[in-house]
């Protein structure tokens, strides 16, 4: 018999000009490939709807977009803000709260994080260039596509994230150790061994550190608020994971806001250059919680890190089903 897989929750993109929700395909992509079912949610809920689907999802995933409203944290609007989507912000904000309630595992993305910072009495900073001075200006909106990292992380010792690191760490060294120990054989990315008699070289690529392949192909629906197409190059830049010593990783990044106060009951798990927060967890919470303000939707078929924060969410999703 096989065993059901967990139900991911998305929140859904909403183009406000069109008045029509839809879904990026890297969370899509993402999420199937670590073993759930991808379902996008409807934007507009009954309080009871809204309680019925907190029930039924295994996990809950909040994705990028737009800007958070800054009455939520109780500021005027910044001159250099971006559109809001109100819709969006009751949806979300509400969903969180139920969640977190059930226990259910949730994953933050971009948006997402500052999301879970703001719903649980934390703020961000409306627009890092004008808020936020660096002394070197690291590209927090980068000016290449996603699937390419443009600045580092540091992972703090202790958290789910670096657990994810170190998991990514070991699947890469399994990795070499196929390679070294019979050309024939290949990484298995399910049980981290290898496979004999399938050429190592020839094996899909599951999400292990390594050079950038060809870019993906494009799947997005004209008339969505389109991401930058790739470019079609194979740059010399690696995405290899960090060495054994190191707790930083390489993450790519398209926000210009962040979290600045970080809510009660949460820790910061990794920091960009300077001392801006990418990852917010909360210690102790029964199942899963990270926010990241990266994306690694748009990583996860090249790097280990990425494609491990979908797995453990995942995995975590499943482990929430069984309780149900």
């Amino acid at each position: 018999m096989t065993a059901r897989k967990p139900l991911i929750a998305l929140t859904p993109n909403y183009n406000i000009e069109k008045e029509e929700t839809y879904m990026r395909p890297a969370y899509i992509r993402a999420i199937q490939h670590a073993g759930g079912i991808p379902v996008t949610l409807p934007l507009n809920n009954t309080k009871e709807d809204l309680k019925q689907l907190a029930k039924e999802f295994d996990g809950f995933l909040f994705t990028g977009g737009p800007d958070v409203h800054s009455f939520y944290f109780g500021e005027e609007t910044h001159a250099h803000c971006g559109n809001v989507s109100p819709k969006r912000d009751t949806l979300e904000l509400a969903l969180l709260k139920l969640v977190l309630e059930m226990k259910k595992p949730v994953l933050g993305i971009c948006r997402g994080i500052q999301l879970f910072n703001i719903g649980l009495g934390g703020d961000i900073y409306q627009d890092l260039p004008s808020q936020f001075p660096q002394k070197f200006p690291v590209a927090h909106s980068q000016p290449f596509y996603y699937d390419i990292p443009s600045h580092t992380v540091e992972v703090v010792p202790g958290t789910i994230l670096e657990k994810i690191v170190q998991d990514a760490k070991l699947k890469a060294a399994h990795q070499e150790n196929c390679h070294d120990a019979d050309d024939s054989d290949a990484f298995d990315p399910l049980s981290g061994g290898c496979t004999p008699g399938i050429l190592a070289d020839s094996a899909p690529d599951y999400g292990i550190p390594g050079t950038f392949a060809d870019p993906a192909p494009d799947h997005r629906t004209s008339g969505t608020f389109a991401d930058p197409a790739p470019d079609h190059y194979t740059p010399v830049i690696s995405l290899a994971s960090p060495s054994a010593s190191s707790t930083k990783i390489q993450v790519n990044s398209m926000h210009h806001q962040a979290v600045r106060k970080v809510a009660p009951g949460l820790i910061a798990s990794g920091y960009a250059p300077e001392g801006l927060v990418e990852a917010l967890e909360m210690p102790d919470y029964p199942g899963f919680f990270l926010g990241v303000q990266w994306h690694p939707e748009y990583l996860w078929e090249k790097d280990g890190v990425a494609a491990g924060i979908f797995q453990y969410f995942v995995n975590a999703s499943r482990a929430s089903s069984s309780q149900y």
